[in-house]
């Protein structure tokens, strides 16, 4: 260690208490960056597909959280149970990361119903 630096050493514990993956982060990315959602999500412009989180594949949904799938956007909303994760071929939306206006275009919720 040279003088006046601080060497980080990883937290063994880290990854237990957080859940980090892909070596202590996990990649986010938003419904603009998967090019399959640009052709079932056409009502959205760029600027809302770039708004929307979508979970990775692996990526524990937390229980009791409201989610939505885009690949399933019939299903509506849901309410997570047990301990699931973001299964392949799934685009899983948490709520708490969305803003109303875009969850109910997504949803059918009444910001939708209202045209907006």
């Amino acid at each position: 260690m040279s003088q006046g630096k601080v060497e980080e050493l990883p937290d063994e514990y880290d990854e237990d208490l957080h859940g980090h993956q892909d070596g202590g982060r996990m990649e986010r990315r938003t419904a603009y960056d998967i090019k399959e959602l640009h052709s079932k999500l056409p009502h959205l412009t760029n600027d809302q597909l770039r708004a929307i989180t979508v979970l990775p594949e692996g990526a524990p949904l937390r229980q009791g959280g409201m989610y939505c799938d885009l690949s399933d956007l019939e299903r509506g909303a849901f309410l997570a149970e047990g301990n699931p994760v973001a299964e392949s071929g799934h685009y899983y939306v948490p709520k708490n990361e969305t803003g109303y206006e875009l969850w109910n275009l997504l949803t059918g919720g009444p910001e939708a119903s209202a045209g907006r």
